[in-house]
């Protein structure tokens, strides 16, 4: 009996717990319901304003992008960009401009969506005002959909912006400002109109001429205007999105003023008309930067140097071409270059390196030369490379195949000289290359001459004979002519084992068919042409070694020489280390009286900063002790620039002494008016030129 009355008061209480439950479960449904219909007859009025960038104090992220990627604010490309001050309101702006508020009821994930339109007030300004009916999280989105001045008929979205807001029951009015960004929409346009005021002395800007990139060509200029005023000084009607022009800054006389890189960006439908970033030749005025040029930028100009090859009253002034062959040379002190590769740069400092190489090396020194019509020529081992100044540096305008002007310079049968050259005179070039004869397994060298102008080839036989042996026109050469008498300078190697070289001077004629060199009427080399010589030996030189010839330079009528001498340690016969060089001089205008031999420099020495020891007529070449480094050379190896009243040379050397190494990678230049050592400017520079340190038994040059 007491069992079964506790089974009783246990069916009793589940009945108990059953009841209640239902009781719950519909007690909470119904109240869920009541919420709801709370809800759905509440009525929440949402507002707010719409505004532009320049309204809010925003900038667009892309503008952001632009500037953190952008150079210094002085440099050639700047931390700014030009872009639209959004002052133009939306009259231009023919279309629907909508503010769309998405809600998402978190019990069945149905997505509720209510959209008003903009109004525009008599004084432009814009809002939005929207009858939402929960609470809860809801997202807006402002688009301006449409298009510009009825210019097409496609729906286009110009403007967008985002925002969201929390509703809560208590408060049925809130308000929401929402900010709207430009976007780039596809096959649309845009507007660049930029102010420019001038506060040069005298007022010197004329002429503004744009270029876009990534054309580079100084004859393909998008825009050339004469400067008036400061008012809309820059308009170009271009597409929408981001884009990169050079504006350059000329004065009456087409003397480049100014020049910089700057990236635009361009919005649809939007004006861009000031400019956004870092840069002290800003002003502010009326809510947009306008570009001011001033003294200071002109200035800044001159000091970052120069790239062009100008033609002054004094010759021809050019930048200078640098290489490094390798990015290290391998030991402590050695040279370093940021890149492998040749790069032509506007000024030179300590800072001076490699690193927006234009050419790779196919040589280890390269065969350049400067034409006076604004090219730099590269030599390579079956075309010319022709390249120009670019708002990026230099570029490579024209590639000139030998093949294409002469048939039978094709495949692999030819060479170039690798020694030197080419030279430039009178839009044409001259340089040595070397054929191949399969038939008769033979090699013959030539002196070519390609007019550029005409894109033709003419070719003689390099080989002559003198004083009863063999000899070949070979490496750097130089091209003179006076009173139309053309004259060759050149070095010339001998065909005989261990022979000694010569510098030489050849008259020469110019025909229709090509070059024509005299022919000698002397009895011993009757059929070698008429020219001077300057043995390349020890007498000669006026020391104890033959110096080797690496390049020639004319300036002011004298030729100039450079020379070097490189030799590594024997400890057999206690040979110390030698890398040294210099120039020497000849005067042309002297040497009908003198003979073609070289003159002394002013302080009496035959070859300015080459290092010798002892006295008299036992001079011995040596390297340079460090303490004298600046007064010396270590290894002359190519005029890397034309200058007035200066020679510019890569000296490529290094002192190496017992465990005392000092890689010497540096420019040098000589002042011509002082003539003395005491004038020459040493800077070393980060490249490593072409001789690298080898420790191959013993640290020496190779």
């Amino acid at each position: 009996m007491k069992m079964n009355n506790r089974m009783n008061i246990k069916n009793i209480i589940k009945i108990f717990g059953i009841v209640v439950s239902v009781v719950c479960v519909l007690g909470c449904a119904d109240l869920n319901k009541g919420k709801e219909q709370i809800e759905n007859e509440g009525s929440y009025l949402l507002t707010g304003k719409i505004s532009l960038p320049a309204e809010s104090g925003a900038v667009p992220s892309l503008l952001n992008a632009v500037i953190n990627n952008a150079g210094n604010s002085t440099g050639d490309s700047s931390a700014r960009t030009a872009t639209s001050s959004f002052t133009q309101g939306f009259n231009s702006f023919k279309g629907d401009f909508t503010v769309t508020a998405t809600h998402t009821i978190p019990e069945t994930g149905e997505l509720v969506t209510k959209t008003c339109t903009v109004e525009t007030s008599d004084d432009g300004e814009m809002t939005y005002s929207i009858q939402l009916p929960y609470t809860g999280e809801w997202t807006l989105e402002a688009v301006l959909w449409g298009h510009i001045d009825n210019s097409t008929t496609e729906s286009i979205r110009f403007l967008t912006g985002s925002a969201t807001i929390q509703i809560e029951e208590e408060k049925s009015t809130l308000s929401k400002d929402i900010i709207v960004n430009p976007a780039f929409a596809s096959n649309t346009s845009g507007k660049i109109s930029l102010d420019i005021r001038d506060e040069t002395t005298d007022s010197k800007l004329y002429e503004i001429k744009v270029y876009e990139l990534p054309n580079e060509d100084e004859e393909d200029y998008i825009l050339d205007v004469t400067y008036t005023d400061e008012e809309d000084a820059i308009v170009i009607e271009t597409s929408a999105g981001s884009h990169t022009y050079n504006i350059c800054f000329f004065d009456s006389e087409g003397n480049k003023l100014y020049s910089c890189l700057e990236s635009m960006v361009v919005y649809s439908g939007f004006v861009t008309d000031t400019w956004y970033g870092r840069a002290p030749h800003f002003e502010l005025e009326s809510g947009k930067c306008i570009f001011v040029l001033t003294d200071e930028l002109l200035e800044y100009q001159v000091n970052r140097g120069n790239l062009s090859i100008i033609t002054t009253e004094d010759g021809l002034d050019t930048p200078y071409v640098l290489w490094s062959s390798t990015t290290y040379e391998g030991f402590n002190d050695a040279g370093t270059s940021e890149k492998e590769g040749l790069q032509i740069v506007s000024r030179i400092d300590e800072n001076t390196t490699i690193d927006n190489p234009i050419r790779n090396l196919e040589a280890r020194t390269p065969n350049f030369c400067f034409g006076d019509d604004g090219y730099v020529y590269f030599l390579e081992n079956n075309c010319i490379k022709v390249c120009k100044e670019s708002f990026s540096g230099y570029i490579l305008k024209e590639t000139i195949s030998f093949a294409s002007i002469d048939s039978t310079l094709s495949g692999s049968n030819f060479s170039i000289s690798s020694n030197g050259g080419p030279a430039y005179y009178n839009n044409s070039l001259y340089f040595y290359l070397s054929i191949d004869d399969s038939s008769t397994y033979s090699t013959t060298e030539y002196l070519c001459k390609i007019d550029l102008e005409q894109r033709t080839m003419s070719r003689i036989d390099s080989k002559f004979t003198y004083n009863g042996s063999n000899y070949s026109l070979s490496g750097c050469l130089a091209v003179d002519c006076t009173d139309d008498n053309w004259t060759l300078y050149s070095k010339a190697d001998s065909e005989s084992y261990g022979g000694t070289g010569l510098l030489v001077k050849m008259p020469f004629t110019l025909t229709d068919t090509g070059i024509t060199l005299a022919l000698s009427a002397a009895a011993t080399d009757p059929d070698a042409p008429v020219m001077e010589c300057f043995e390349l030996s020890e007498t000669n030189f006026g020391v104890n070694k033959k110096l080797n010839v690496s390049d020639l330079q004319i300036k002011d009528n004298v030729l100039y020489v450079l020379t070097n001498y490189y030799a590594k340690a024997d400890s057999w016969d206690n040979t110390p280390s030698i890398s040294a060089g210099g120039i020497l001089r000849f005067k042309l205008d002297e040497i009908d009286q003198t003979g073609f031999v070289p003159s002394d420099w002013s302080d009496g020495v035959r070859i300015l900063g080459l290092y010798t020891e002892g006295s008299g007529n036992t001079l011995e070449v040596a390297q340079p002790p460090l303490n004298q480094a600046e007064a010396y050379f270590y290894g002359p190896q190519r005029f890397v620039a034309i200058k007035p009243k200066e020679l510019v040379i890569a000296d490529d050397g290094a002192y190496i002494y017992s465990d005392t190494i000092a890689s010497k990678n540096r420019v040098v230049k000589v002042n011509l008016e002082e003539e003395s050592l005491g004038e020459m400017s040493v800077t070393d520079v980060n490249v490593t030129y072409t001789k690298s340190l080898t420790d191959c038994g013993g640290v020496y040059l190779e």
